[in-house]
């Protein structure tokens, strides 16, 4: 039963309600709390921040059983951020090994969100929407001086479970110059012969830009070279284990609709090089930021 009190307080004088009532999320996402609700917003899902908890699950819950469904960046919120309520693909610089790291990731459609964590720890947000989901490959440019000298990056194969490295080696003429953020179109050479590539264009470049699997330097002049790991020398430099960046280029290669692989040699080269048949190119956009 419902008792009224009767008393009357007459020394209470009704708050005055601050000017602005934008409030931060203390996960400092910039996410700000809505007045209606008292909750912040992310898109996906609602935070209480009096609770420090999801009011619903995750909706890519069934991808990490081994999690709560209302955990928070897997626990982790010094290193990652989810800008929409789900996760999304991570890359940190490992200050131990000196060496960019890429954590396991889900699949969730619509714009593809990669957190990157430098190597002064801050972490910035990057967020893919040029292309179609699914048909689209984002790049970063993780350590590039602006210039002809090699730059280093990480991919992601947008709806796909597959990321990795790039390198673009130094360029040694005005014909091959650097890819600068932007977004291309990749196409097919003509002839089997070179189909053993997927080629860029649009965006300034010029002809003869391609991404393409290997360890030298020399003979890829212009080009984006991709790996799904890579090795520091002793003095640091970084170099991509032949096996790793084949297989990295033959996920890029069926991504973009290969269905056979065979190895042959390169010209009238005796070097053996892998080439891909395609039943029909499917043509994903390339996606650049810096």
């Amino acid at each position: 039963m419902h008792i009224r009190s009767t008393y009357k307080n007459t020394n209470f004088r009704p708050r005055k309600r601050p000017e602005s009532t934008a409030t931060l999320c203390p996960l400092s996402t910039g996410k700000e709390k809505d007045s209606e609700t008292g909750y912040y917003y992310f898109g996906a899902r609602y935070y209480n921040s009096d609770l420090s908890i999801w009011l619903s699950v995750d909706p890519m819950a069934d991808k990490y059983p081994s999690l709560s469904p209302y955990n928070y960046c897997a626990w982790n919120p010094m290193k990652i951020v989810d800008p929409n309520g789900m996760d999304t693909l991570s890359v940190l610089f490992n200050k131990e090994n000196k060496k960019w790291e890429i954590s396991d990731h889900i699949i969730s459609k619509g714009n593809d969100v990669i957190n990157v964590t430098g190597q002064d720890g801050d972490t910035r947000t990057y967020s893919f929407s040029e292309g179609v989901y699914g048909n689209r490959v984002n790049m970063i440019l993780l350590e590039d001086s602006k210039d002809n000298d090699e730059s280093f990056g990480v991919y992601h194969l947008s709806g796909e479970k597959k990321a990795g490295f790039f390198v673009q080696p130094s360029s040694f003429s005005k014909k091959h110059k650097q890819v600068g953020p932007g977004t291309y179109t990749s196409y097919l050479g003509k002839g089997e012969r070179w189909y053993n590539y997927i080629g860029l264009s649009g965006g300034g470049v010029s002809s003869g830009v391609r991404i393409h699997y290997g360890t030298g330097r020399s003979w890829s002049t212009g080009c984006l070279i991709i790996s799904n790991a890579y090795s520091l020398n002793a003095s640091g430099s970084k170099r991509f284990d032949l096996e790793s960046s084949r297989d990295a280029s033959w996920s890029l290669a069926q991504y973009a609709g290969a269905t056979s692989r065979t190895s042959k040699p390169m010209g009238g080269e005796k070097r053996i090089r892998d080439w891909y048949t395609y039943e029909e190119f499917k043509s994903p956009t390339i996606n650049i930021k810096r």
